[in-house]
């Protein structure tokens, strides 16, 4: 569809009736240089290109194609003499695989990381590899972090304009450093038996930076996006932007950002109940134990990256309690107290610490984390009207006491501590804060396991 592509790119394309078309055979010969996705490929040769055509032959994203997809414009374009380039980052996201038996023989490994297996590719061999260090996105604060975890410190920050950096300086703590993290103790929710998770504290401090950013920064919508794990979060964020009439601004998953970059990320990480951390890694939801979804949000913000979340599930993560401690280390945090600062080895997550050796990491957490064929909305509890006088926007946000709202609703008081030492929510929230009734008896249960979810319909996290 015309809307779907930005008007510059039109007058590339073989538009016709407000779709696209492959160009005929004769049309075809006239290019030098065509550009199609991978499996558009095959109706090149449909049309009659000849094996051999192509001196060249380029794949983008390379990481994140499955195997039998690279293999569409290779087996019917490429010939002995054809160069081929494979142009990709095996730390980020790879294939996206909804079948558990498509994931246990291997179609959730892409065709570029199962080449690194291999000797040839896998020592780096100039003749064969290139290493790609220059990065042109990031701040180099926020590149520091990514670039010692996944790529042996070896990244070069090449960004040079800094102009939106002074924009915000009063947002940050230490002026020199645009990485923030906010520490919140919320409580985590769940509607019915819903697998997806939401926190509206978390929620309402989103729409209270984008507030500060858009109203008195003077950023645009298009200059601001907020990543989180799960698709109830990405709804209630969504809802609360749309009643200010800020619909360019995107919200969405991991899987929704790789690719694309922002001036300005925001993240919220929704969870703040330690007993279910077990069940988000067994069906890999959310954010914790899943390296590559920590690359891909921590490196998609140019100039700020803002995280929220509770410290105190964040530190059981290797790779999320290194950015926790970076932020404090260098006087950027703001919110709740900080648990005991623990070192926990990166092993624990079950990926290689070198960027290189990507033929032993294990890439199921690449597959059912990615799922999310479209909820219906009528049943997932989807929240139409954002209530901005019950639970909307904080107003009034206690800085020193970032994870508790002190003047949510006066006319109803305070609201509870709804927090412990263990990580668990109590349910002594005020009742502006309360779950409809029908999903009151499981929302805030501890020891309430959701079901497995076996219907790859019924995900609601992921890159839809």
């Amino acid at each position: 569809m015309h809307s779907h592509v930005h008007p510059s790119y039109l007058r590339f394309c073989n538009a016709e009736d407000n779709s696209f078309k492959c160009p005929l055979l004769r049309d075809l010969r006239r290019y030098t240089v065509i550009i199609s996705t991978y499996a558009s490929a095959c109706l090149l040769y449909s049309e009659g290109i000849k094996r051999g055509h192509f001196s060249h032959i380029f794949l983008d994203e390379a990481g994140q194609a499955s195997e039998p997809d690279t293999m569409v414009p290779l087996s019917h374009l490429l010939k002995k003499e054809t160069v081929v380039v494979l142009a990709g980052d095996p730390q980020q996201l790879g294939p996206i695989v909804f079948s558990k038996d498509a994931e246990n023989y291997g179609l959730a490994t892409s065709y570029m990381e199962r080449l690194f297996e291999c000797q040839l590719y896998g020592a780096l061999n100039e003749n064969y590899a290139t290493r790609l260090v220059r990065n042109y996105r990031c701040h180099p604060v926020i590149l520091q972090l990514p670039s010692e975890m996944f790529y042996e410190g070896e990244l070069i920050p090449c960004k040079e304009d800094k102009t939106f950096t002074q924009t915000w300086v009063d947002l940050l703590p230490n002026k020199e450093f645009p990485l923030l993290f906010i520490g919140i103790q919320g409580c985590d929710e769940r509607e019915g038996n819903n697998p997806s998770w939401f926190n509206r504290i978390e929620a309402s401090k989103v729409v209270e930076i984008i507030t500060d950013l858009i109203g008195n920064k003077g950023l645009k919508e298009e200059d601001i996006g907020v990543i989180t794990p799960y698709r109830q979060q990405v709804l209630k964020i969504r809802t609360a932007l749309e009643s200010f009439d800020w619909a360019n601004i995107k919200v969405g998953s991991v899987e929704q950002f790789q690719g694309q970059e922002r001036e300005v990320i925001i993240i919220s990480t929704v969870r703040s109940t330690i007993q279910h951390n077990d069940f988000d890694r067994i069906h890999y939801l959310g954010f914790l134990s899943n390296p590559r979804r920590f690359n891909v949000a921590a490196t998609r913000a140019r100039s700020l990256l803002v995280v929220i979340g509770n410290p105190h599930i964040i530190c059981k993560d290797p790779y999320w309690n290194k950015l926790l401690w970076y932020c404090a280390d260098n006087g950027s945090y703001k919110g709740c107290f900080l648990p005991e600062k623990l070192e926990i080895p990166q092993e624990d997550s079950g990926q290689a610490n070198t960027w290189y050796d990507v033929g032993a990491q294990v890439n199921n957490w690449d597959c059912e984390g990615a799922q999310a064929n479209d909820w219906d909305q009528d049943q997932a509890g989807q929240v139409n009207d954002w209530d901005q006088d019950q639970g909307g926007q904080v107003n009034d946000w206690d800085q020193d006491q970032g994870g508790q709202v002190n003047n949510w609703d006066q006319n109803e008081g305070e609201l509870a501590e709804n927090w412990n030492g263990e990580g668990t929510c109590v349910s002594e929230e005020k009742q502006s804060l309360q779950p409809s009734p029908d999903v009151q008896g499981t929302m805030h249960q501890t020891d309430y396991i959701p079901d497995p979810v076996m219907d790859e319909a019924e995900w609601s996290d992921g890159w839809k």
